[in-house]
């Protein structure tokens, strides 16, 4: 599995590369994976990071030489009704399935007899497949993002689909694979000009839980938490931020994995201890509840037993702790020596 840089991924700035056009000649361009997963814990900007990767793949040039400009990324948009643009995106979940993303028999009501009447719909992959397929020969790009790509059920969205997005088996390969598929009975294949993003949370779910079929069709690049970016602040009335993160995802890293720390961008643009203080209470604090599973002599221990975590012993008994939250309008959420306790106070 290749891992990527996080500063590829995410940039708290926009570079002179963003103004960058298609190359006219494609043929020096970067060669691009066709299949590709951006993973990690939550927090770490997989999301964002498939601009700069989807226009990268869309200019043929590296990802770390490629913008994250959102305007453009906009531009670029698909749009199904008019097979315009080149850019694609869609999230899955759990009662997402194949005649959502490539064909399906749907209800059709018709206003003017109010009959109830069916019609065949293509889903987005089918729609994106097909106007790739149109310039496939101009060696254009398209780009397919599926944000929550561990969500769905794979076997059930992509059906014979996960065959043919194989690189070998694309339109075209020695290996190029067709099939016909369910509901329109029309032959099918997938080009070799239309690339597939998909995004990861690791803290849904492992790699190592992924469907096997997945896994082997796809390239992986690891998104973990970047404790120097520049849009985390190292000096928020005396706290340094980025020391903050980096000693809680330690702790939660000792005490549970790797896969289950806490992004940066869950720190970014905070300038105040009011901000501080309302981000660690309403997003950072319930994401450790959340990952322990209410397991509060963990928590207290990630938080170097500070007073966010009140501990006390049920009729003195020693051997029994009882743990709370500190009350949301207690004073020591904005207490600066709460915060520096977590990284700077003695373990």
């Amino acid at each position: 599995m290749k891992e990527g840089n996080n500063s590829d991924a995410i940039s708290g700035k926009l570079s002179e590369s963003q103004s960058r056009k298609q190359p006219e000649n494609r043929t020096e361009c970067v060669k691009h994976e066709l299949n590709r997963i951006l993973y990690g814990p939550p927090g770490t900007g997989k999301t964002y990071g498939t601009v700069r990767h989807a226009l990268a793949i869309i200019d043929g040039l590296k990802v770390g030489d490629a913008g994250d400009d959102r305007e453009r990324f906009r531009a670029l948009r698909f749009e199904p009704d008019n097979d315009k643009g080149q850019i694609a995106m869609v999230t899955f979940h759990q009662s997402f399935a194949y005649e959502d993303f490539v064909e399906g028999i749907r209800p059709c009501l018709r206003e003017e007899d109010e009959d109830l009447s069916y019609e065949l719909h293509e889903g987005i992959f089918k729609r994106i497949a097909r106007a790739a397929a149109k310039l496939e020969s101009s060696n254009k790009a398209f780009v397919l993002i599926i944000d929550e790509i561990n969500r769905g059920n794979i076997a059930k969205i992509f059906g014979e689909l996960i065959t043919l997005i194989e690189d070998s088996r694309r339109i075209g390969k020695e290996d190029e694979t067709k099939v016909t598929l369910p509901y329109s009975q029309k032959m099918f294949g997938v080009p070799g000009n239309l690339y597939i993003i998909g995004t990861m949370n690791t803290a849904d779910r492992s790699i190592q839980l992924l469907d096997t079929a997945l896994r082997r069709r796809f390239t992986f690049f690891e998104m973990m938490p970047n404790h120097d970016h520049e849009l985390v602040s190292d000096n928020v009335d005396g706290i340094n931020c980025r020391e903050l993160m980096k000693a809680m995802n330690k702790g939660i890293a000792e005490l549970l994995d790797r896969e289950h720390q806490i992004g940066h961008t869950n720190f970014f643009d905070i300038d105040s201890m009011q901000k501080l203080a309302d981000r660690f209470q309403h997003k950072i604090f319930p994401l450790l509840q959340e990952y322990f599973f209410e397991d509060w002599q963990k928590i207290y221990s990630v938080l170097n037993k500070n007073a966010f975590v009140i501990k006390s012993s049920r009729n003195n008994d020693e051997d029994t702790d009882i743990y709370e939250r500190l009350p949301h309008d207690d004073r020591r959420w904005h207490d600066p020596q709460e915060y520096k306790k977590i990284y700077a106070g003695e373990r």
